[in-house]
């Protein structure tokens, strides 16, 4: 179901976490 499939979106590895952070800090600060 939708539900179920962001439930294992939303669990990634930690370093997945903040690979996606930090790039989305270095689009932040670009702008």
């Amino acid at each position: 179901t939708l539900q179920e499939t962001r439930k294992r979106e939303f669990y990634e590895k930690p370093s997945v976490k903040r690979k996606r952070k930090s790039e989305a800090a270095r689009k932040r600060k670009k702008f």
